[in-house]
C-alpha cells in the first residue's frame, strides 16, 4: 500500500479520538501498516542477514501503536513524521539489544580498523585490500565480510547517534536548545556538503529522497553493492563529523 493522505485517515482519527478505544487504534495500525514495512525495508538493506524482517517488523509496529497513542495533532506535525521517528527508534533499540554484530565478527571489525590505520600512517597511503590481510593474516574471502559487517555497523551506530542526540532535545523549548539543534543541523548541513560529489549523492538520494540502495544503484548506475560502499563511507566521515560535534 502506498502512503495515504490525511483526508483518508482522518474519519479514523476522528473515531479514535472519540474513543480512544483499542480497536479504533487497531484500524489505525492496519491503515499506516505501510510505514511500517518501508522502515524496515531500509533497515534490511543495511543490517543484512543479522535481523529478520519479522522481529523488525513487530518491533516497528509496537513504534507505530506508541506513535498512534501519543500524537497531538493540534502541534501542527504530520502524523507520518512523528510516527517515522518513533517506529525507527523502536527497531534501533532491538537492533542494538540483540548485540546484532557477533562478538567475533566485532572483534575483526576492531583488529582491521586498527591494521589499517596502521598500515596507512607507515605507508602513506591507504593500504591495499591485499597489504590488509597480509598483516592480518585472513584470506580476502574474511576481509571482505568483515568490510560487509564494518558497513551495517558504520550505518545503525550514525543513526542512533542522530535519534539520540533528538531525542536528548526533544520537548524542551528553552532558547538554549533550539540553539544546539540549529547547530546541529547546520553541523549535519555541512557535513553532507563536505562529502565528495557522488558520496552526497547517494546520502541526499538515500535520506532525503527515501530511495533504496537498489534504486540508487539504478539512478547512478553502479552495483547495489558498490552503493552500500559509498553510503558506508559517507556515513563514516558524517558520523565523525557528528561525533566531534557532540562530544563538545
Amino acid at each position: 500500500m502506498s502512503e495515504t493522505t490525511q483526508e483518508e485517515s482522518e474519519p479514523l482519527w476522528q473515531v479514535y479520538r472519540e474513543t480512544r478505544s483499542r480497536e479504533a487504534r487497531n484500524r489505525l495500525v492496519l491503515h499506516y501498516g505501510w510505514l511500517v514495512r518501508a522502515i524496515v525495508h531500509r533497515v534490511m538493506s543495511v543490517s543484512g542477514s543479522y535481523a529478520e524482517s519479522d522481529d523488525l517488523t513487530s518491533c516497528g509496529t509496537i513504534g507505530l501503536i506508541k506513535a498512534i497513542e501519543k500524537f497531538d495533532s493540534d502541534k501542527g506535525v504530520q502524523f507520518s513524521t512523528f510516527a517515522t521517528y518513533r517506529i525507527r527508534g523502536e527497531i534501533l533499540d532491538f537492533v542494538r539489544r540483540s548485540d546484532w554484530v557477533p562478538r567475533g565478527v566485532r572483534k575483526r571489525v576492531l583488529e582491521m580498523e586498527s591494521a589499517e590505520s596502521e598500515l596507512a600512517s607507515s605507508l602513506g597511503r591507504r593500504p591495499s585490500d591485499s597489504e590488509l590481510c597480509e598483516r592480518l593474516g585472513v584470506p580476502d574471502r574474511v576481509l571482505a565480510k568483515t568490510r560487509a559487517s564494518m558497513e551495517r555497523f558504520n550505518v545503525i551506530s550514525f543513526e542512533e547517534m542522530l535519534r539520540d542526540a533528538a531525542r536528548d532535545m526533544a520537548g524542551d523549548d528553552s532558547p538554549e536548545n533550539a540553539l544546539q539543534e540549529s547547530e546541529l543541523l547546520e553541523v549535519l548541513t555541512k557535513a553532507v556538503e563536505d562529502l565528495p560529489e557522488r558520496d552526497r549523492l547517494v546520502i541526499t538520494l538515500y535520506y532525503y529522497e527515501d530511495l533504496t540502495l537498489r534504486e540508487i544503484s539504478e539512478v547512478i548506475g553502479v552495483t547495489e553493492s558498490r552503493v552500500s560502499q559509498i553510503h558506508s563511507r559517507a556515513v563514516g566521515r558524517m558520523k565523525a563529523a557528528m561525533g566531534a560535534y557532540i562530544r563538545t
